[in-house]
């Protein structure tokens, strides 16, 4: 398994829903017991919320891990009924995914007006179609109603 961090502590985010970081907050230094080395998984105090929450109310905290108890720790954890993913800090990707983003987003906008565009263009020329047409009926009813030559005035607001 790839460490992720430093050689000694790795970083690992966790999933937490409003109502249980109390929960939470109790029990991640404990996930892996002490054992008679004094040996244990995460850092003590070293939960941070990051200040994220979601529409759900699910927050971010990150827990610092000793790296030689990743594996065991995640899935101790996930026994522990908590939701923790492995996290790496990688400047280049972040660069290329704000480089994406803001690709993606400009392809957006253009593609964006370019739809409002074509919609505002077809609904004029529907709306004429539908006038011509509205005209066209109340023609062919008056002549219809009185007669050719036509005597009758047409008027459409």
């Amino acid at each position: 398994m790839e460490l992720f961090g430093s050689e000694s502590f790795a970083t690992v985010i966790a999933i937490v829903p409003k109502l249980k970081v109390n929960h939470f907050l109790s029990t991640y230094e404990l996930v892996i017991k002490w054992n008679e080395n004094g040996e244990f998984g995460a850092v003590p105090k070293s939960a941070r919320n990051l200040e994220i929450e979601d529409k759900d109310g699910n927050q971010l905290w990150t827990v610092t891990i000793f790296a030689a108890k990743l594996k065991e720790y995640l899935e101790e954890g996930k026994k522990a009924g908590l939701y923790l993913r492995t996290f790496k800090y990688d400047l280049e990707s972040y660069k290329k995914e704000l480089q994406l983003k803001t690709e993606y987003e400009n392809k957006v906008n253009l593609l964006k007006n370019t739809l409002a565009t074509k919609a505002m263009y077809g609904f004029s020329e529907l709306l004429i179609a539908l006038m011509h047409l509205k005209v066209m009926r109340a023609f062919i009813d008056g002549v219809l109603r009185f007669g050719i030559p036509p005597k009758f005035y047409l008027g459409l607001v």
